[in-house]
């Protein structure tokens, strides 16, 4: 690991960990909402402007594509992270904590940020690449403005994986449950799909007479009974995790609820079973509310799809990187999505895990209050993506 620090200084430049630790805290500190990235988009035009990259575009409101042109033929390779918060009240005790009460970078993109940001600096100063570099820096990634489209979505719309249009798109995240300095990797499904879905039981229905249920009742039947179902979809093979965020029924001194809400999320590896979930959650939410007497209503939204890895690509950046003495190992896949699985639908793909647990652990997960991923991970990253440049540009073992 230490050679691997070193090698990684020689190829940024003198100052780069500097510039990437300064540009990290700097996002730390003032950590944004998706669609709102006003301070973070705007710290990492300066810092791109300032290595002097010239193709420097604004995407999705606050996102930003880099297009570098080694002016050599070879393949077109894009790299991908997001760049925003989430409201989550820190509590790592850092120096350089957000400065804001209620959020934090819990996910760890502010340091998936600067490693992109290293990335593309060592990048721009390796004679030896060919081809063309993307870089983007997405934002809107946990979730979108009020009334929005998600990050990904937005940039993919307005071209960031056109002209030029990439071989194959990186991504990476911050894993806790990783040692810092090594990298899980997985052909096939990685992370799962997500859906949101909604259930509405009112005492009245839709010609205004009254039902005479009660949809509090009914409401509190269906959480149980949406678990239940779950814990008879599910298997080891086949996991789903479902969870409800949100259970909104009557006023204080209300007699009896008009109105019962909930909302919640469910996550699935299995295309099919992500398929079949929602139907069956409606089946089960509809008997309920006809047993309740009362009027119900369901919605389901797919938030995105399920992260699906390249194999050959993924085949090729493994051995790139083993054979360039990085500590890699298969993983499981991952019951957590990520809207890089838009950019995984529109050109062959590789996802990877960033090991940022630093020993002995365990350190608390990503977004919890208390997720502090080892700064030194930073380093791993960009020299990794740095490695996945430089091996597969011109096809050095690639697919």
């Amino acid at each position: 690991m230490a050679a691997l620090c070193l090698l990684g200084l020689l190829l940024f430049g003198e100052g780069a960990w500097d510039e990437m630790v300064g540009l990290r805290r700097q996002l730390h500190q003032f950590p944004e909402l998706g669609g709102r990235e006003y301070q973070t988009h705007a710290a990492l035009r300066n810092a791109l402007e300032k290595a002097g990259f010239s193709q420097v575009e604004t995407m999705a409101g606050f996102g930003l594509r880099v297009v570098y042109d080694t002016g050599k033929p070879g393949r077109t390779l894009a790299f991908r992270a997001p760049i925003d918060a989430q409201a989550v009240p820190e509590q790592t005790g850092l120096a350089y904590a957000s400065k804001y009460s209620a959020l934090m970078h819990a996910r760890g993109n502010d340091l998936h940020a600067a490693a992109l940001f290293g990335a593309a600096l060592a990048v721009k100063r390796d004679p030896e690449l060919t081809g063309r570099f993307v870089f983007l820096f997405q934002p809107a990634e946990d979730r979108a403005p009020p009334g929005g489209e998600g990050g990904a979505a937005r940039m993919l719309a307005e071209g960031a994986l056109d002209d030029p249009k990439p071989d194959a798109v990186f991504g990476f995240r911050a894993d806790a449950t990783l040692p810092t300095g090594v990298i899980g990797w997985r052909a096939g499904v990685i992370l799962a799909r997500e859906d949101r879905f909604s259930m509405a039981a009112q005492r009245r229905g839709p010609d205004g007479e009254e039902t005479g249920g009660d949809p509090l009742l009914a409401a509190a039947e269906m959480v149980l009974a949406a678990h239940a179902l779950v814990s008879r979809q599910s298997g080891f093979e086949d996991p789903i995790a479902l969870s409800f965020d949100r259970f909104q029924a009557g006023r204080e001194g209300q007699h009896q609820s008009d109105q019962a809400v909930l909302t919640g999320r469910a996550l699935t590896l299995n295309p099919d079973t992500g398929d079949r979930l929602p139907q069956l959650l409606d089946r089960v939410f509809a008997g309920l509310a006809q047993t309740h007497a009362v009027a119900y209503a369901f919605e389901n939204e797919t938030l995105c799809p399920v992260t699906r890895n390249h194999p050959r690509w993924t085949a090729a950046a493994v051995a790139a990187l083993d054979g360039s003495g990085f500590r890699t190992t298969p993983v499981a896949p991952l019951l957590t999505a990520d809207r890089f699985a838009f950019f995984a639908d529109r050109a062959p793909a590789v996802y990877l895990l960033l090991g940022v647990c630093d020993p002995p652990g365990p350190c608390a997960p990503a977004g919890d209050p208390g997720f502090n991923p080892a700064e030194q991970a930073m380093q791993t990253g960009a020299a990794m993506l740095h490695r996945l440049a430089k091996a597969l540009c011109r096809g050095e073992g690639g697919p």
